[in-house]
């Protein structure tokens, strides 16, 4: 998950990319996630929805 407190669209995607690049180099490609969860208390954007969907993954689940 990318760090929510970032407004702008290009730092969300340089740091899920990141994220998923440190996750296929230390456990390989078999365990690139395929949920999303999104933890913001103070509300959740569609636009975020539609990015996760983008990226590939199959469902989103947000709240705590």
């Amino acid at each position: 998950m990318h760090d929510e407190a970032t407004v702008n669209y290009r730092d969300m995607i340089v740091n899920m990319d990141l994220g998923l690049r440190w996750i296929r180099d230390h456990f390989g490609c078999v365990s690139r996630p395929h949920a999303s969860w999104q933890i913001d208390v103070f509300g959740h954007s569609r636009a975020n929805a539609e990015m996760m969907a983008d990226m590939g993954f199959d469902s989103m689940y947000f709240a705590r």
